[in-house]
């Protein structure tokens, strides 16, 4: 089996991407290191069915990839509570004011109103590339789309 660096070798940018740190970090991380014959491979610290979302998105393009929906609740509890240890007066006022915020996002979508539309279209963005894959000659533009898409600019 080859190693990734030498499957991209001589596509676009991919000198430039071999060698930065990022991508040795991918390639330990995610695909495993390369053993001194080349032939076999370290198992990388993440399995490919852990962190691979491919099939999530093409399946359910709705289903978040992020754990940002979780992070923005606490960060808007945070500023309910106000202080790193509340008493519990001050913790329970806030769990009171949360549950009001929740019983309206809950009675929104009741009545159909969805997410905003950005969020859509994003997901509707990463679901193309994804759908595309077997359109790509060059499985490595394929990577380069769905980097452009995550705002990174390799060329």
């Amino acid at each position: 089996m080859p190693t990734f660096s030498k499957y991209i070798e001589g596509q676009r940018g991919s000198q430039q991407l071999v060698d930065s740190d990022g991508f040795i970090y991918f390639e330990k991380t995610y695909l495993g290191s390369v053993t001194v014959d080349s032939e076999v491979r370290v198992p990388p610290k993440f399995p490919l069915e852990f962190w691979n979302n491919y099939s999530r998105i093409l399946n359910d393009p709705e289903f978040p990839r992020t754990s940002n929906m979780v992070e923005g609740f606490h960060r808007g509890f945070r500023t309910r509570v106000h202080r790193p240890k509340p008493t519990v007066q001050e913790y329970f006022r806030a769990i009171r004011e949360q549950q009001v915020i929740t019983d309206f996002h809950v009675d929104r979508l009741g009545v159909g109103k969805t997410p905003s539309k950005r969020r859509k279209s994003t997901h509707d963005k990463l679901f193309d590339i994804c759908s595309r894959y077997s359109e790509y000659s060059c499985k490595v533009d394929y990577l380069f789309e769905v980097a452009k898409y995550f705002g990174h600019d390799i060329e």
